[in-house]
Protein backbone atom coordinates (compact mmCIF):
# COMPACT_ATOMS: atom_id res chain seq x y z
CA UNK A 1 0.00 0.00 0.00
CA UNK A 2 1.02 3.34 -0.59
CA UNK A 3 2.40 5.36 2.18
CA UNK A 4 2.08 9.38 2.75
CA UNK A 5 4.74 10.99 5.10
CA UNK A 6 4.52 14.69 5.67
CA UNK A 7 7.75 16.11 4.87
CA UNK A 8 9.46 19.50 6.34
CA UNK A 9 12.83 21.40 5.66
CA UNK A 10 12.90 21.30 9.75
CA UNK A 11 12.57 17.43 9.68
CA UNK A 12 16.47 16.94 9.42
CA UNK A 13 16.33 13.57 10.83
CA UNK A 14 14.00 12.10 7.66
CA UNK A 15 15.69 13.98 4.99
CA UNK A 16 19.13 12.09 6.09
CA UNK A 17 16.70 8.69 5.96
CA UNK A 18 15.35 9.59 2.70
CA UNK A 19 18.34 10.97 0.82
CA UNK A 20 21.48 10.18 2.66
CA UNK A 21 23.41 7.08 1.96
CA UNK A 22 25.08 5.82 5.18
CA UNK A 23 28.51 5.40 5.47
CA UNK A 24 30.57 2.58 4.03
CA UNK A 25 33.88 3.66 6.32
CA UNK A 26 35.14 0.98 8.53
CA UNK A 27 32.83 -1.70 7.69
CA UNK A 28 29.68 -3.15 8.53
CA UNK A 29 27.28 -1.14 11.24
CA UNK A 30 29.57 1.95 10.95
CA UNK A 31 27.59 4.92 11.58
CA UNK A 32 27.58 7.69 9.01
CA UNK A 33 29.57 11.13 10.15
CA UNK A 34 26.67 13.31 12.01
CA UNK A 35 28.23 15.99 10.32
CA UNK A 36 28.08 15.08 6.46
CA UNK A 37 24.58 14.03 7.19
CA UNK A 38 23.42 17.11 8.55
CA UNK A 39 25.14 19.42 5.46
CA UNK A 40 23.95 16.60 3.24
CA UNK A 41 20.24 16.98 4.32
CA UNK A 42 20.18 20.54 4.62
CA UNK A 43 21.18 20.73 1.42
CA UNK A 44 18.36 18.41 0.02
CA UNK A 45 16.04 20.14 1.99
CA UNK A 46 16.67 23.94 0.03
CA UNK A 47 15.78 21.80 -3.19
CA UNK A 48 12.48 21.33 -2.03
CA UNK A 49 9.32 23.28 -1.06
CA UNK A 50 9.02 24.01 3.16
CA UNK A 51 6.05 21.84 3.15
CA UNK A 52 5.88 18.61 0.88
CA UNK A 53 4.28 15.44 0.64
CA UNK A 54 6.37 11.95 0.11
CA UNK A 55 4.28 9.45 -1.74
CA UNK A 56 6.31 5.93 -0.99
CA UNK A 57 5.82 4.34 -4.40
CA UNK A 58 7.16 0.95 -2.78
CA UNK A 59 10.67 -0.65 -1.90
CA UNK A 60 13.37 0.48 -4.14
CA UNK A 61 10.76 2.74 -6.68
CA UNK A 62 11.63 6.70 -7.07
CA UNK A 63 8.88 8.63 -4.76
CA UNK A 64 6.76 11.09 -5.60
CA UNK A 65 6.97 14.64 -3.62
CA UNK A 66 3.71 16.65 -3.91
CA UNK A 67 4.70 20.51 -3.28
CA UNK A 68 2.81 21.73 -0.14
CA UNK A 69 1.28 25.49 -2.02
CA UNK A 70 2.95 25.70 -5.09
CA UNK A 71 1.63 27.34 -8.20
CA UNK A 72 3.48 27.48 -11.60
CA UNK A 73 1.48 29.76 -14.41
CA UNK A 74 2.67 29.11 -17.98
CA UNK A 75 1.59 30.35 -21.20
CA UNK A 76 0.85 28.23 -24.23
CA UNK A 77 2.82 29.14 -27.73
CA UNK A 78 2.13 27.53 -30.82
CA UNK A 79 4.26 27.87 -34.03
CA UNK A 80 1.69 28.82 -36.70
CA UNK A 81 4.23 28.75 -38.76
CA UNK A 82 4.70 32.81 -39.28
CA UNK A 83 5.55 32.75 -35.38
CA UNK A 84 4.26 31.54 -32.04
CA UNK A 85 1.14 32.54 -31.51
CA UNK A 86 -0.03 32.74 -27.62
CA UNK A 87 -3.33 30.52 -27.33
CA UNK A 88 -3.87 30.28 -23.31
CA UNK A 89 -2.18 29.83 -20.40
CA UNK A 90 -1.87 26.82 -18.19
CA UNK A 91 -1.68 26.62 -14.45
CA UNK A 92 0.20 23.95 -12.60
CA UNK A 93 -0.43 23.86 -8.85
CA UNK A 94 -0.34 21.47 -5.62
CA UNK A 95 -1.59 21.33 -2.11
CA UNK A 96 -1.77 18.63 0.77
CA UNK A 97 -5.01 18.64 2.95
CA UNK A 98 -6.34 16.58 5.56
CA UNK A 99 -7.80 13.09 4.86
CA UNK A 100 -10.84 12.54 6.70
CA UNK A 101 -12.94 8.78 6.65
CA UNK A 102 -15.25 7.11 8.97
CA UNK A 103 -12.51 4.89 10.45
CA UNK A 104 -9.00 5.22 10.72
CA UNK A 105 -6.60 3.17 8.38
CA UNK A 106 -4.92 -0.40 10.28
CA UNK A 107 -2.11 0.21 12.36
CA UNK A 108 -3.20 3.88 12.60
CA UNK A 109 -4.97 5.56 16.20
CA UNK A 110 -7.70 7.14 15.90
CA UNK A 111 -6.41 10.57 16.44
CA UNK A 112 -3.52 10.34 13.94
CA UNK A 113 -3.72 12.99 11.42
CA UNK A 114 -3.64 11.74 7.54
CA UNK A 115 -2.99 13.95 5.10
CA UNK A 116 -3.49 13.40 0.94
CA UNK A 117 -2.19 15.32 -1.82
CA UNK A 118 -3.39 17.03 -5.31
CA UNK A 119 -1.93 17.46 -8.28
CA UNK A 120 -3.92 20.35 -10.67
CA UNK A 121 -3.37 21.18 -14.15
CA UNK A 122 -5.93 23.52 -15.46
CA UNK A 123 -5.88 24.74 -19.16
CA UNK A 124 -7.73 27.75 -20.52
CA UNK A 125 -7.86 29.72 -24.17
CA UNK A 126 -8.76 30.04 -27.17
CA UNK A 127 -8.22 30.58 -30.91
CA UNK A 128 -10.15 31.20 -33.89
CA UNK A 129 -13.79 30.83 -31.92
CA UNK A 130 -12.64 27.62 -30.07
CA UNK A 131 -12.75 28.19 -26.33
CA UNK A 132 -11.36 25.67 -23.84
CA UNK A 133 -11.06 25.19 -20.30
CA UNK A 134 -9.49 21.62 -19.07
CA UNK A 135 -8.82 20.90 -15.62
CA UNK A 136 -6.73 17.49 -14.37
CA UNK A 137 -6.90 16.78 -11.11
CA UNK A 138 -4.71 13.72 -9.34
CA UNK A 139 -5.63 12.98 -5.43
CA UNK A 140 -3.37 10.85 -3.65
CA UNK A 141 -4.79 8.86 -0.82
CA UNK A 142 -3.99 6.88 2.39
CA UNK A 143 -6.64 4.38 1.52
CA UNK A 144 -6.03 1.22 -0.58
CA UNK A 145 -8.83 2.21 -3.09
CA UNK A 146 -8.81 4.90 -4.69
CA UNK A 147 -5.18 5.51 -3.23
CA UNK A 148 -5.03 7.77 -6.58
CA UNK A 149 -7.83 9.57 -7.95
CA UNK A 150 -7.35 10.78 -11.12
CA UNK A 151 -10.64 13.32 -12.61
CA UNK A 152 -10.31 15.24 -16.42
CA UNK A 153 -13.16 17.89 -16.91
CA UNK A 154 -13.58 19.98 -19.97
CA UNK A 155 -15.81 22.45 -20.65
CA UNK A 156 -16.42 25.27 -23.53
CA UNK A 157 -16.91 24.62 -27.33
CA UNK A 158 -16.30 20.48 -26.11
CA UNK A 159 -17.29 19.31 -22.85
CA UNK A 160 -16.10 16.07 -21.09
CA UNK A 161 -15.21 14.12 -17.96
CA UNK A 162 -13.46 11.34 -16.95
CA UNK A 163 -12.83 9.36 -14.10
CA UNK A 164 -9.50 7.23 -13.19
CA UNK A 165 -9.63 5.35 -10.11
CA UNK A 166 -6.02 3.16 -9.41
CA UNK A 167 -5.62 1.55 -5.94
CA UNK A 168 -5.96 -2.21 -4.06
CA UNK A 169 -9.47 -4.11 -4.03
CA UNK A 170 -9.18 -8.12 -3.19
CA UNK A 171 -5.69 -8.28 -3.18
CA UNK A 172 -4.82 -7.02 -6.31
CA UNK A 173 -4.13 -3.64 -7.84
CA UNK A 174 -6.64 -2.12 -10.27
CA UNK A 175 -8.13 0.70 -11.77
CA UNK A 176 -11.60 1.42 -13.24
CA UNK A 177 -12.45 4.30 -15.63
CA UNK A 178 -15.40 6.22 -16.58
CA UNK A 179 -16.33 8.73 -18.89
CA UNK A 180 -19.65 10.60 -20.39
CA UNK A 181 -20.85 11.01 -23.75
CA UNK A 182 -23.67 11.90 -25.77
CA UNK A 183 -27.16 10.37 -24.58
CA UNK A 184 -28.55 8.04 -27.39
CA UNK A 185 -31.81 8.92 -27.71
CA UNK A 186 -32.93 8.83 -23.63
CA UNK A 187 -36.47 9.50 -22.45
CA UNK A 188 -35.47 12.90 -20.87
CA UNK A 189 -37.61 15.88 -22.03
CA UNK A 190 -34.93 18.53 -21.76
CA UNK A 191 -33.14 16.65 -24.39
CA UNK A 192 -35.85 16.98 -27.04
CA UNK A 193 -35.02 19.98 -29.19
CA UNK A 194 -38.70 21.84 -30.75
CA UNK A 195 -38.33 22.19 -34.21
CA UNK A 196 -38.54 25.77 -35.72
CA UNK A 197 -40.49 24.81 -38.38
CA UNK A 198 -44.28 24.85 -38.66
CA UNK A 199 -44.66 21.65 -39.86
CA UNK A 200 -41.26 19.88 -38.12
CA UNK A 201 -41.44 17.68 -35.03
CA UNK A 202 -39.77 17.97 -31.74
CA UNK A 203 -37.27 15.50 -31.59
CA UNK A 204 -34.01 14.31 -30.00
CA UNK A 205 -30.73 16.33 -29.60
CA UNK A 206 -28.34 14.70 -32.09
CA UNK A 207 -24.28 14.80 -30.71
CA UNK A 208 -25.01 18.57 -29.26
CA UNK A 209 -22.33 19.41 -27.47
CA UNK A 210 -23.91 20.72 -24.28
CA UNK A 211 -22.36 19.59 -21.06
CA UNK A 212 -25.86 18.93 -19.38
CA UNK A 213 -26.95 16.65 -22.67
CA UNK A 214 -24.02 13.88 -21.68
CA UNK A 215 -24.28 11.37 -19.35
CA UNK A 216 -21.71 8.68 -17.82
CA UNK A 217 -20.86 5.39 -19.55
CA UNK A 218 -20.57 2.22 -17.19
CA UNK A 219 -17.65 1.89 -15.41
CA UNK A 220 -14.80 -0.40 -16.79
CA UNK A 221 -11.98 -1.91 -15.42
CA UNK A 222 -8.36 -3.82 -15.69
CA UNK A 223 -5.50 -5.23 -13.53
CA UNK A 224 -2.29 -3.10 -13.61
CA UNK A 225 0.63 -2.99 -12.33
CA UNK A 226 1.14 -1.76 -8.22
CA UNK A 227 3.23 1.08 -9.14
CA UNK A 228 1.34 2.41 -12.04
CA UNK A 229 0.79 6.42 -12.09
CA UNK A 230 -1.37 8.39 -13.71
CA UNK A 231 -0.44 11.77 -16.38
CA UNK A 232 0.28 14.29 -13.90
CA UNK A 233 1.95 12.17 -11.21
CA UNK A 234 4.27 11.02 -14.46
CA UNK A 235 5.31 14.57 -14.75
CA UNK A 236 6.05 15.50 -11.12
CA UNK A 237 8.22 12.05 -10.68
CA UNK A 238 10.45 13.91 -12.87
CA UNK A 239 11.22 15.86 -9.90
CA UNK A 240 12.19 13.54 -8.15
CA UNK A 241 14.17 11.92 -10.44
CA UNK A 242 16.56 15.21 -10.98
CA UNK A 243 16.38 15.82 -7.19
CA UNK A 244 17.86 12.32 -6.31
CA UNK A 245 20.61 12.31 -9.13
CA UNK A 246 19.61 9.41 -10.71
CA UNK A 247 20.01 8.61 -14.26
CA UNK A 248 16.83 6.52 -15.61
CA UNK A 249 13.56 5.77 -13.94
CA UNK A 250 10.65 3.22 -15.81
CA UNK A 251 7.52 2.90 -14.42
CA UNK A 252 3.89 2.41 -15.73
CA UNK A 253 1.70 4.88 -16.52
CA UNK A 254 -2.37 4.96 -17.20
CA UNK A 255 -3.66 7.36 -20.28
CA UNK A 256 -7.98 6.14 -19.48
CA UNK A 257 -7.27 2.59 -19.08
CA UNK A 258 -4.65 2.16 -21.65
CA UNK A 259 -1.24 1.40 -20.29
CA UNK A 260 1.80 2.62 -20.89
CA UNK A 261 5.88 2.30 -19.79
CA UNK A 262 7.28 5.69 -19.46
CA UNK A 263 11.16 6.43 -18.92
CA UNK A 264 11.72 9.15 -17.24
CA UNK A 265 15.82 10.33 -18.04
CA UNK A 266 17.95 13.50 -17.96
CA UNK A 267 18.74 15.38 -21.47
CA UNK A 268 21.25 18.13 -21.97
CA UNK A 269 21.68 21.67 -20.15
CA UNK A 270 20.92 24.98 -21.38
CA UNK A 271 19.65 28.24 -20.11
CA UNK A 272 16.34 28.65 -20.61
CA UNK A 273 14.89 32.96 -21.11
CA UNK A 274 11.19 32.65 -19.58
CA UNK A 275 8.60 35.75 -18.99
CA UNK A 276 9.53 34.66 -15.37
CA UNK A 277 13.32 34.90 -15.78
CA UNK A 278 16.66 33.28 -16.89
CA UNK A 279 17.39 29.74 -15.70
CA UNK A 280 19.92 27.38 -15.86
CA UNK A 281 17.66 24.05 -17.15
CA UNK A 282 18.53 20.38 -17.30
CA UNK A 283 16.21 18.44 -20.51
CA UNK A 284 13.82 15.95 -19.31
CA UNK A 285 12.68 13.24 -21.42
CA UNK A 286 9.38 11.23 -21.29
CA UNK A 287 9.38 8.48 -23.46
CA UNK A 288 7.11 5.66 -23.61
CA UNK A 289 6.52 2.22 -25.16
CA UNK A 290 4.02 -0.35 -24.98
CA UNK A 291 4.18 -2.59 -22.18
CA UNK A 292 5.24 -5.94 -23.29
CA UNK A 293 1.80 -8.19 -24.27
CA UNK A 294 -0.40 -4.83 -24.12
CA UNK A 295 -2.61 -5.06 -27.13
CA UNK A 296 -3.19 -2.37 -30.23
CA UNK A 297 -0.58 -0.22 -32.32
CA UNK A 298 -1.58 3.24 -31.19
CA UNK A 299 0.33 6.69 -29.96
CA UNK A 300 0.78 8.05 -27.00
CA UNK A 301 -1.15 11.46 -25.73
CA UNK A 302 0.37 13.53 -23.31
CA UNK A 303 -0.53 16.12 -20.91
CA UNK A 304 -1.29 19.42 -22.75
CA UNK A 305 -2.22 16.72 -25.86
CA UNK A 306 1.65 16.41 -26.97
CA UNK A 307 1.52 13.16 -29.07
CA UNK A 308 5.04 11.02 -28.72
CA UNK A 309 7.82 12.56 -26.76
CA UNK A 310 7.56 15.25 -23.85
CA UNK A 311 10.63 17.42 -23.39
CA UNK A 312 10.49 19.14 -20.07
CA UNK A 313 13.02 21.89 -19.36
CA UNK A 314 13.36 21.41 -15.40
CA UNK A 315 15.50 24.43 -12.99
CA UNK A 316 18.54 23.02 -12.68
CA UNK A 317 18.77 22.70 -8.81
CA UNK A 318 15.13 21.70 -7.94
CA UNK A 319 13.87 20.03 -10.95
CA UNK A 320 10.63 22.47 -11.49
CA UNK A 321 9.49 22.91 -14.62
CA UNK A 322 10.15 25.95 -17.19
CA UNK A 323 9.65 24.97 -19.84
CA UNK A 324 7.06 21.74 -21.74
CA UNK A 325 7.49 21.48 -25.30
CA UNK A 326 6.31 18.58 -27.78
CA UNK A 327 3.72 18.19 -30.89
CA UNK A 328 0.09 18.53 -30.95
CA UNK A 329 -1.76 17.01 -33.81
CA UNK A 330 -4.09 18.82 -36.32
CA UNK A 331 -6.10 16.22 -37.53
CA UNK A 332 -4.28 13.28 -39.92
CA UNK A 333 -2.51 15.48 -42.03
CA UNK A 334 0.26 17.41 -39.68
CA UNK A 335 1.30 18.55 -36.13
CA UNK A 336 2.06 21.82 -34.90
CA UNK A 337 5.16 22.26 -32.44
CA UNK A 338 3.76 23.46 -29.05
CA UNK A 339 5.90 25.31 -25.86
CA UNK A 340 4.50 25.63 -22.37
CA UNK A 341 6.32 28.25 -20.72
CA UNK A 342 6.55 29.55 -17.13
CA UNK A 343 5.11 32.76 -16.66
CA UNK A 344 5.12 33.25 -12.95
CA UNK A 345 5.27 31.24 -9.80
CA UNK A 346 4.54 31.02 -6.50
CA UNK A 347 5.21 28.49 -3.23
CA UNK A 348 8.57 27.24 -5.24
CA UNK A 349 12.00 25.53 -3.24
CA UNK A 350 14.07 28.17 -1.88
CA UNK A 351 16.56 26.93 -4.22
CA UNK A 352 14.84 27.99 -7.16
CA UNK A 353 16.00 30.69 -8.77
CA UNK A 354 17.19 33.05 -11.69
CA UNK A 355 20.33 33.37 -13.33
CA UNK A 356 21.85 36.30 -15.11
CA UNK A 357 22.87 36.78 -18.88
Amino acid sequence: MMRLLPFSTSAAALVAALFVAPSQEGGEGAKPDEAGVAEASAARAAQLPEDSLLIDRGEGRLPLRIPGAEELEFRVLVDLGIGDVNVGTVTLSSGIEPYRSGLPMPGAKAGDEQKSGWLRSNARGGHLGYELDHELKSTFQPVPFPRIFHRDTQTGTENRRRELKIGERDGKTIATFQDDGHCQGCDRPEHVVSSSLPWGKDHHCKKCKRAEHRVWTEIEQRDVPADTLDMLGAIYLSRSLLVEGLEETSFPMLDKLELWTVTLRPGGTKAIETKAGRFECIEMLLETTLPEGEPGDRDFSGIFGIRGEIHIWAEANTGVPVRIEGEVPVGDLFSLDVMVDLKRHEGTPQAFRTVSR
